[in-house]
């Protein structure tokens, strides 16, 4: 007792120093996997199983109080089977060990600890483990620090630069204590003759040097703007004189695509000359343009340029490097990728975790995994401002078969795994997958896909002989366990709930077990309008959440039964589609007729011009839009003409809410009503809405203004515009450059918050049209 008395009193006048250990939980660290507690021994609330896949990770925060530079760290861990799951160790984005070994701890609830020796600062710091072999990682339970104490909290200033400038932090360090002062100066690139315009994020400022206190995560942008200067680089084949130690000019072209990006400023142009580049590693795009000044990558005028990617993993026999075999990454903002091909990449043609990019007349095919993934993981913390705003338009997808995961997850088009808000597909072709043609697996923020087609996927007998893909013609296809689904629209899955919108697209001929339009468990509303669906297993699967479908055609599916044509959850809201009674008429096409013998499923095909493979397939018009040779159209006699419903439900991109479309005579219908599916008859409609003239329509709302406005604009020719916000004095505020396609409506947000009240003018040019709306801005 009176030693317990002489230890509280030592304590209590600070004479006696304890060693403490800081210990982070792995299941409040990030990881690519999931926390689970089927195994026993773990601490804490659970353990991580992290995912099993080469480059899957872990990765730990914490903060300490003094500087460790050779802080001993104990990893516990456990791995229950007879295999190496070797893992590489980064501390602070610094590699620290290339191939720290995990082999086997004798049982699943068998707890090890390793001990590693890492370099640590003072303040907050961070420790990743990432998988280097295809069965991922051992369960991971915790790290303890020993002999650390914690260290205040700190927060971290992330500066972003918009055009061609930089930005100078005093002080100038990764994390700041909160309550920090810290000084930011914006410095304009004056050999490019740029100016500074302004903040964004944390501050509205105009000015070039601010101060900021920190007192949590904060991000801020320096705007700053060019009056031209801009560079073009050019790329070209070997055999055609590509060569890294060139100038880059179109004389001396580059052959690396990576050579030219590394020079990009924002608003310069790679041009990639025609030809075929194997390229034997990953693109990656990671920089940060703005909305008037994208980082260009287009084909040369008339050329066609085809990146092939094969050559990315060195020795097919060992797989576990799938993950590291995309052809493009996409880190970036703003980059625009226009005009060629992207072939036999390992995994994805082009991953997107940017935000703001146009991915524009692309052909992605014989990849072992979706020709274009946008998203994140599945535990990724997702947000609507991140991941978010990409558009892909006029992309072609097709016969991307993922070999090395039983060909479950190759699509043509996805979107899933935590992606944003406002991401957006118009007029792409997605045929013969080996899963489905688009994918929102896991998502929480509505998606739109615009005139968009879809065909064939899931297709086990296309592998066995396709004599353009690669590796199934060098390696052979062997023992085949086909897992693709085959859907033609897979709207959602694994239970999370996201409003999607889908309008004026055609699904037809689908294999396996997928349905043309499938919710597949999305837990939310998806709004489908002038669709067309048939052929496929299913064709409109919406049976988890009450949807909302109009005006939309269903006909001879493959599967049997009512619920073929259409089958859905209770409470949707179904009207005017051709499985309906619509003004109190029998359904047009119904399972079974009046006598009650199955309807004749076969004569619907004379109500359309063509629905062939051959015409699905032909060659895009000159501007880039979908073959207009008939396809998925209505014969002028067709039972499906005038009878529609004149107002749709959609999805708001500000709001993210639903809301009510109404379309305009003479606009986007013709006659009393709008016709049932993809194209309205005596008009063209290639988009929602298309106009039939080459009028400008520019629109806002809300008119007064209060903080935020959305411009609506309706495009008939595929240019660029430009929208400028400007005072009465005819000062510039704000300008943006917009490609737009031929009958695109496109939504712009714009705050105005930072603004005092007033009247302003928004200015929407478009070749030789120019448009202006008066803006009230009340405070």
């Amino acid at each position: 007792m009176k030693q317990l008395f002489s230890l509280l009193t030592m304590l209590c006048l600070g004479i006696l120093t304890l060693d403490a250990d800081v210990v982070v939980e792995a299941e409040d660290a990030q990881f690519d996997g999931k926390v689970a507690n089927n195994h026993s021994g773990y601490s804490g609330s659970g353990f991580v199983d992290v995912a099993n896949k080469s480059g899957s990770y872990i990765l730990f925060q914490f903060s300490i109080a003094e500087d460790m530079p050779q802080a001993i760290v104990k990893v516990r861990w456990a791995n229950g089977k007879d295999d190496s799951r070797d893992i590489e160790v980064q501390a602070n984005g610094v590699l620290q060990y290339e191939n720290f070994p995990m082999g086997t701890s004798g049982g699943f609830t068998t707890w090890l600890e390793s001990e590693m020796t890492l370099p640590l600062r003072a303040g907050k710091n961070t420790i990743t483990f990432t998988s280097l072999t295809s069965v991922g990682m051992s369960n991971m339970d915790k790290i303890t620090i020993v002999g650390a104490t914690p260290g205040p909290e700190e927060f971290a200033l992330q500066v972003n630069v918009s055009g061609k400038g930089k930005v100078l932090k005093s002080p100038d360090q990764p994390y700041y204590i909160a309550g920090s002062e810290v000084q930011l100066t914006a410095i304009p690139d004056q050999s490019k003759g740029a100016i500074f315009e302004g903040w964004s994020g944390a501050s509205n400022s105009k000015e070039s040097i601010i101060s900021l206190r920190i007192e949590k995560d904060t991000e801020i942008t320096a705007h700053f703007k060019s009056n031209g200067g801009y560079t073009a680089y050019y790329c070209a084949p070997k055999e055609k004189g590509g060569n890294d130690s060139n100038d880059g000019s179109l004389e001396a072209p580059f052959f690396n695509l990576s050579k030219a990006i590394s020079l990009m400023e924002p608003g310069d142009t790679v041009y990639l000359r025609g030809g075929i580049y194997r390229y034997n590693a990953t693109i990656n795009l990671s920089q940060k343009g703005n909305a008037a000044e994208y980082y260009h990558i287009f084909n040369y005028p008339g050329e066609t340029p085809e990146l092939n990617f094969y050559d990315i993993i060195p020795n097919y026999s060992n797989t576990s490097s799938r993950g590291n075999g995309r052809g493009f990454k996409v880190t970036g903002d703003y980059y625009h990728l226009k005009g060629f091909v992207i072939c036999q990449a390992p995994d994805n043609g082009i991953k997107v975790e940017g935000s703001y990019n146009i991915f524009e007349l692309l052909t992605l095919h014989h990849n072992g995994d979706s020709g274009i993934q946008i998203g994140l993981s599945s535990n990724a913390p997702d947000a609507a401002d991140k991941v978010c705003h990409n558009l892909v338009k006029n992309c072609d997808s097709y016969r991307n078969y993922d070999w090395g995961t039983s060909y479950e997850n190759a699509d043509g088009f996805a979107c899933k795994l935590s992606p944003g808000a406002n991401n957006r597909f118009v007029g792409c072709r997605a045929w013969e997958n080996s899963d489905d043609g688009w994918d929102f697996y896991m998502t929480h923020f509505p998606i739109y896909i615009d005139s968009c087609w879809t065909m064939g996927n899931g297709n086990e007998e296309l592998i066995k002989n396709d004599p353009d893909w690669e590796w199934g013609q060098k390696n052979g296809i062997g023992t085949v366990n086909w897992q693709g689904d085959g859907n033609g629209f897979k709207l959602g899955g694994d239970g999370w709930a996201a409003k999607h919108q889908i309008n004026n697209c055609i699904a037809f001929d689908g294999y396996a077990t997928g349905a043309g339009f499938s919710e597949n468990n999305n837990a939310d509303s998806i709004y489908l309008f002038n669709c067309l669906s048939f052929n496929n297993i299913k064709n409109y699967r919406l049976t988890k959440y009450p949807c909302d479908v109009r005006n939309c055609i269903s006909f001879d599916p493959k599967g049997s039964g009512s619920k073929a044509l259409f089958q859905a959850y209770e409470g949707t809201i179904e009207m005017n589609n051709s499985w309906n009674s619509i003004n109190g008429e029998a359904p047009m096409v119904p399972y079974k007729d009046s006598n009650n013998k199955e309807f004749d499923q076969e004569s619907i095909y004379d109500d359309f011009i063509s629905l062939s493979k051959e015409d699905f397939m032909a060659p895009r018009e000159a501007d880039g839009s979908l073959p207009n040779n008939g396809f998925g159209r209505l014969k002028a006699d067709s039972r499906f003409i005038d009878k529609g419903c004149n107002q749709v439900k959609g999805v708001s991109k500000v709001s993210l809410k639903p809301f009510v479309i109404d379309f305009v005579p003479g606009v986007d219908y013709f006659g009393p009503a709008k016709d049932l599916g993809a194209y309205e008859t005596d008009g063209e409609v290639t988009a929602l809405p298309s106009l039939g003239s080459n009028t400008l329509v520019f629109s806002n709302y809300p008119n007064p203004v209060r903080h935020f406005t959305q411009f609506v604009i309706h495009s008939q020719a595929t240019a660029v515009a430009h929208l400028e916000i400007v005072d009465l004095s005819g000062k510039s505020l704000y300008r943006s450059s917009l490609d737009l396609m031929k009958g695109e409506c496109r939504q712009i947000s714009f705050d105005a918050s930072a603004l005092p009240a007033g009247v302003y003018q928004a200015v929407l040019t478009q070749a030789q049209q120019k448009e202006v709306l008066k803006i009230v801005l009340e405070k």
